[in-house]
């Protein structure tokens, strides 16, 4: 189940009182400020995570390579901008390469031959000899597309490929997305 900490399951900043954090206060409010709205400010964080293993042999190109793990956001204002942090422990199994791709609203089929990312890496790892590895990686993006108006939403997926062969393979892996006035 993903963690969602929006302004209204957290920590308001009337709650608090004296600058203390009492448990009632945790309990009962949300993570939110006093001034949402102020440029820069967060608005909300929406999270998820799995430490489930993925092992991926599908070509970074085919049509059948869908995302690995992707997070949706209802947006609360309009114009905003979206911070996305991915992280995982990342491994590869062979001699080969990878490839690591991040999508907003994928529909279908290959993300990267329909030209449906905002970044990539072609070469996300690269092991030259045919050993089991594993290292703790990820990405940070900014999207200030800001055409996204309040109420509606948009999906972040990241997307995984080998290149060439082998099996790329990821577990403990977090999907984070922040919703920041613009």
């Amino acid at each position: 189940m993903p963690l969602i900490l929006d302004g209204t399951t957290g920590i308001v900043a009337n709650n608090i009182a004296n600058g203390a954090i009492t448990a009632n206060a945790i309990a009962n409010s949300a993570v939110g400020y006093a001034h949402l709205g102020y440029d820069g400010t967060p608005i909300q964080i929406v999270s998820v995570y799995s430490g489930s293993e993925i092992n991926h042999t599908i070509s970074y190109d085919s049509a059948s390579n869908t995302p690995i793990q992707s997070r949706s956001i209802t947006a609360r204002k309009a114009n905003s901008n979206f911070l996305v942090i991915f992280s995982s422990n990342m491994g590869q199994l062979g001699s080969y390469r990878s490839q690591i791709l991040l999508s907003r609203n994928y529909t279908s089929g290959s993300a990267y031959q329909n030209s449906q990312f905002l970044w990539y890496d072609h070469y996300g790892m690269y092991v030259a000899s045919a050993i089991n590895v594993w290292l703790p990686g990820g990405f940070t993006y900014l999207d200030s597309d800001k055409t996204l108006a309040a109420g509606s939403s948009r999906t972040y997926s990241v997307h995984a490929g080998t290149i060439g062969g082998g099996q790329q393979r990821f577990n403990q892996l977090s999907l984070t997305v922040i919703e920041i006035a613009g």
